[in-house]
């Protein structure tokens, strides 16, 4: 059983009548309202919704390996939706998690970490599930509720690069 609390993520209400899972009262859709009425107001709510989903997997995964991808997929959802709010220039073959650091040089040392463990999910996709402990994934799903927090301060205040 994870040692993550499920209990930890939450119902809220983000403004717009989106409803959201978030953590600690901090949530990537309470910027739609912020984006504006067109489209990129659904986009960034959609994928809060995603973003919520995926933490939700990744805390309740059973299998330390499993958790860890969740995880990993969910700080993935997490930077889609950061780029879906920000809308940038794609420069040749970057990874999310490149286009992210240029994007918010504020979350680059997230982006690093995260784009850090590629080889790691890639190996346990491969069936090497035995790297993966359960303090290991316990830890990443946390880094993923953390790093989705810090996201969405980010676009709340509207902070970053913007390139």
């Amino acid at each position: 059983v994870a040692a993550v609390d499920v209990e930890e993520v939450e119902r809220h209400q983000a403004p717009g009548g989106v409803q959201h899972v978030g953590h600690r009262g901090v949530a990537l859709a309470g910027h739609a309202d912020r984006v504006g009425e067109d489209a990129g107001q659904t986009v960034v709510a959609v994928e809060a919704d995603d973003v919520a989903l995926a933490l939700l997997a990744a805390a309740e995964a059973v299998r330390p390996a499993e958790r860890f991808l969740a995880a990993h997929h969910a700080a993935l959802r997490v930077a889609a939706a950061v780029l879906a709010a920000r809308r940038p220039r794609l420069r040749g073959r970057e990874s999310a998690w490149q286009v992210l650091a240029r994007v918010e040089p504020i979350l680059g040392e997230w982006a690093s970490y995260f784009e850090s463990l590629q080889l790691t999910c890639r190996a346990v996709e491969a069936g090497a599930v035995g790297v993966i402990s359960e303090r290991l994934a316990d830890d990443l799903v946390r880094d993923a509720m953390a790093f989705r927090d810090a996201a969405g301060l980010v676009l709340a205040r509207g902070v970053g690069g913007h390139g």
